[in-house]
């Protein structure tokens, strides 16, 4: 049975062990008076990008090198190679987040949105959850009309990097396809407009969206 070696001296902290050799690194805590345990992420996962690449450098894999296969379809703008080579990326190693990665971005450029919102949850599901991940997921939410979740992403994105303009305009346009009537665009009028605004500031070219945002609210 799955059993948590807890860290002697950071107290807390552990490490989840399974029988299948699996690890998990867990913390616990307290909330609402009961003791509660949360899964970080596989230690043998890279978290980022950063240490993806890193790890490639070092040690490279099938899989990696098949994702740099799909970088370079898409260079190319070949979304058949890409999906062909991401496809092939999740087969040849399916604990590889930037695989899920990938595919989810090439299945969001085909219009698969659910499957990109798949690909990009599971890519998130070994810890790996940074604010460029948290916008392309919350896109493909609201492409795939789910956009009370889309703003709960567009959030976090914001949340991890407070001057992405992106994620400013898809959480206003998330609170916008979110809302059932009129009304509920206008009580929202002013969060949706200071996003826009923001999202003007950081990045002015965003030009058209903030035309749709003004159409929206007017």
């Amino acid at each position: 049975a799955q059993h948590i070696v807890w860290d002697d001296e950071l107290a807390g902290f552990g490490v989840r062990l399974y029988p299948s050799g699996k690890k998990t690194f867990v913390i616990a805590y307290r909330a609402t008076g009961r003791k509660r345990i949360m899964a970080l992420g596989d230690p043998g996962v890279p978290h980022t990008p950063g240490e993806w690449n890193d790890r490639q450098s070092s040690n490279p894999t099938e899989s990696g090198k098949l994702v740099l296969k799909v970088i370079e379809s898409r260079e190319k703008g070949d979304l058949g190679a890409q999906l062909q080579f991401a496809e092939a990326a999740v087969k040849a190693d399916p604990s590889d987040p930037m695989a899920y990665f990938q595919r989810g971005r090439v299945l969001s450029e085909i219009g698969d949105h659910n499957g990109a919102f798949l690909d990009f949850s599971q890519a998130m599901s070994s810890g790996w959850k940074d604010a460029l991940m948290f916008r392309l997921r919350a896109e493909a939410l609201l492409k795939a009309g789910r956009a009370r979740e889309a703003y709960d992403d567009a959030h976090l994105a914001v949340s991890y990097k407070p001057d992405f303009a992106e994620a400013y305009v898809l959480r206003a346009m998330a609170r916008i396809a979110a809302a059932k009537n009129p009304a509920d665009v206008v009580r929202a009028k002013a969060q949706i407009m200071a996003d826009m605004e923001t999202a003007r500031r950081l990045n002015p070219e965003l030009g058209a969206f903030f035309d749709k945002a003004w159409a929206a609210v007017a």
